[in-house]
């Protein structure tokens, strides 16, 4: 995985976190696609979790949404892939240093506030 500052890594997870768990509404999905285009710019972590190489996932997101390839690569909804994300963005976190309660902590802090 490319290397992310902690802070982005944080901010990812959040956004991941929240539209995972709504997987309805379109505010969270949109706070997440601006993160993942900030910090995500080249693609890489998400190719990574599709287990794609990221030209061809920037080759098919000329054609296809994201949840569209997710599906094409074994996730049944959007909402699995943005769960895969999360717990991607965690281990990361985790081998960090970072411990599981911390990681909650700050997931269930920040989404009180973005909610």
């Amino acid at each position: 995985m490319k290397h992310l500052s902690t802070k982005s890594i944080g901010s990812l997870i959040v956004a991941a976190a929240t539209v995972a768990g709504n997987a309805g509404r379109k505010a969270g999905a949109k706070q997440l696609d601006r993160v993942l285009r900030r910090h995500d710019r080249k693609g890489e972590l998400r190719a990574a979790i599709l287990g794609i190489d990221p030209r061809d996932m920037r080759a098919q997101l000329k054609h296809y949404t994201l949840e569209e390839i997710a599906m094409r690569h074994g996730f049944g909804s959007a909402g699995d892939f943005y769960m895969a994300l999360g717990g991607k963005l965690k281990a990361e976190l985790h081998n960090r240093g970072w411990s599981r309660h911390r990681i909650d902590l700050l997931v269930h802090q920040k989404r009180a506030l973005t909610l």
